[in-house]
Formats: structure tokens, sequence, C-alpha cells
């Protein structure tokens, strides 16, 4: 089936870059407006990866016709629906295959408002419990938006299909359907407990791994894992908080911005990790983007900050200066980083089983 992606995003550059894990699925056009000036242009201009010949389309809807289906997600600098809404009735009008994220959908307000389990859980100390998933668990956790989480999860996928581990997955957004990973049960954001969220998540996992049987399992936790400041509040982390209790993991890898970091900040996303979700984070991914201060913001009401991508080269030279202490840091698109890092990730598990037995 060919595929199309309208907008194009950082994390649907790591569609784009790896194209060839996709699941019944041919990658067609890479749609952007046409306001945005850069038609022809590579996607390394989203992501500021290395150069991939893959080349980004002016939309214009009589190009759909080259595609089956149109995977539409949500772009915060696009906040007008009016360019969704008409791509998606030019798609529909033509028979072509809708998919929409669930963050489109909820700006759209197209999601069901009914709880899809029933009545709430009642809690009942003597039953109620956490079931141990007795396989190796890596979850992938963001500090922040746009810090390629979806890479890093896409990369950690790729890397151990490749040395022939059966890899289970359940990904932090919607993309990762295109490539045969599961997405996150709807439950995680109905307005229940959080005690019955947590035992549902863990119950939920336990009955996918005895479903499938894989030999790893690959969690990309959706929302930041806190509050940026009482303005910006990414979910109060309250889905990491529900996510991470309810399924205990060996190997947590933490998302970030690149910053001229020292120890310190390392130490304390550590800490709060362990204390708040269960387990200390020893690897961090650096993205290609830094968070700064917006000078041009006037209106009172909105954040002065923006989002200032970064090339490969810079954030790898910076990686290097950073004093890390004894965690490891790298750039998932950075092949060489990424590989030294995944090799880590690998040693890493095979200790803590060597420990288990």
């Amino acid at each position: 089936m060919k595929l199309s992606l309208f907008p194009m995003t950082r994390d649907m550059c790591t569609i784009a870059r790896n194209s060839a894990m996709l699941q019944g699925y041919t990658l067609t056009h890479l749609f952007v407006p046409g306001f945005f000036g850069m038609d022809g242009a590579d996607v390394s201009r989203l992501d500021g990866g290395n150069t991939a010949n893959i080349n980004l389309t002016n939309y214009t809807s009589n190009l759909l016709t080259e595609c089956d289906a149109l995977y539409v997600d949500y772009d915060e600098n696009l906040t007008d629906l009016t360019l969704y809404k008409e791509a998606i009735n030019a798609a529909k009008n033509i028979d072509i295959k809708v998919v929409l994220s669930h963050k489109l959908a909820r700006e759209l307000n197209e999601e069901p408002n009914s709880w899809p389990c029933g009545n709430p859980l009642t809690e009942n100390p003597d039953n109620d419990r956490l079931y141990r998933i007795k396989i190796p668990i890596i979850t992938v956790l963001a500090h922040n938006v746009r810090v390629d989480q979806f890479a890093v999860e896409l990369a950690l996928r790729k890397y151990f299909i490749h040395l022939g581990y059966k890899v289970g997955q359940i990904g932090s957004t919607d993309l990762g359907c295109l490539f045969g990973i599961h997405t996150m049960p709807d439950f995680l954001y109905e307005p229940r407990d959080m005690y019955e969220k947590i035992i549902r998540f863990n119950h939920h996992v336990r009955n996918l791994v005895n479903t499938e049987q894989p030999e790893l399992l690959i969690i990309g936790v959706p929302d930041p894992i806190m509050k940026y400041n009482h303005r910006i509040l990414h979910g109060l982390g309250t889905v990491p908080y529900v996510i991470c209790n309810g399924v205990q993991s060996d190997l947590h890898v933490m998302c970030t911005h690149y910053n001229k970091y020292k120890t310190p900040f390392f130490d304390e996303l550590s800490l709060h990790c362990k204390y708040r979700l269960g387990s200390p984070v020893e690897f961090f991914s650096i993205a290609n983007v830094s968070l700064v201060t917006d000078a041009n913001a006037t209106e009172p009401d909105k954040p002065k900050l923006k989002y200032l991508g970064l090339s490969n080269e810079f954030v790898q030279h910076g990686i290097q200066d950073i004093d890390a202490g004894n965690y490891d840091l790298f750039n998932v698109l950075n092949d060489n980083l990424l590989k030294n890092a995944c090799d880590a990730i690998h040693e890493a598990l095979t200790d803590n089983v060597c420990l288990m037995l």
C-alpha cells in the first residue's frame, strides 16, 4: 500500500529514514504545506540529521491520487485546523484511506468519550496485583517534547531485531503502527483513577507478552516525565507515572534536548526517575534540538520559549565536551554514537540477566 505523510514532523522523519522497516506500506510523498518553502528539500532540514536523499514535497490535493493511504499528524506549529480538514476531506473524496494520529483526533474532537473497559475498577487489596513481566524490558522516556524519542524507539527495535531477538514493542506514538509496533491502550487517557490504570496497564502488558512470547520488550512512554513549569504542564507526568509503576523496567533511556549540561543535571533526572518512576536512568539520548528563550515573543499569555534545530556535527562535538560522569550519552541520528550506545545497552541487559540467574 502506497503511503503519504502530512504534514511532515520530526517524528515523521524517522519513518522516512527507516522506510525499509515499514510493514505493508511503501512510502511515497512526504507532504509539507507550500508556505514552508521546503519543496524538494531533504528531510534533514527538519531533524538536523545526515542527508538522507529523501525529499519533501509541497502538498497539493492532486498528488493524493498517487497514494493509497494518508497518515495525518498534528504539528504544534500548524494550529489552523483548516489545513488538516482540507487534506483529510480531499483524501476521503477519492477513497484514500485516512489515518489520524490520536493527537490530531483529539484536536478535531473525533475521539470517543466513553470508558472502553466498563465500570471503574473497585479497589480490592486481596485480589489486586501487579504481575512481574519475566523478560528484559527497555523503557524509553522523554524529558520534554521534540527530543527524537520515536527515533530512539525505532533504532532500538532495528538493533535488537538485527541481532536475532524477537522484539515486542509498545510505542509512544501512533506512528509505530506503521512498523508493527503496538500503540498505547486508550484507557491511559481516560478520566479514571491512576490506581486502576496502573493495574490495567500491567495486565495489558502481561497479556501481550503471554500472547506474543517476545524475548525483549521495548516500551516508549508518551508525554514528558514532568511539567516544564506552571504554565507548560506536559500532562504533569501522569502517563509516565502510570506506565513505569505498572511495569518495572530493567533499563531506562531518557531523551532530552541538547545543552551544555554537567553531571548534576543527569543526577537530578536519574534520581527523579528512581523515586517517582521506580528506576534510575543511565542512558541519555541528546536530540538535535535546543530549547531557548524566544526574545521576539510579545504575547504575555504564551510561553517565551522556542525550539532551535541543530546539526548532527554540532551535537556530536558538543556531547564530547559534556561532563556526564558515569552516564552514557548518545545522539540517535549519529550512527557511531548510536551503535556504541546500543552495544552498551545490550551488555547491560545481558549482565542483568546473569545476575538474576
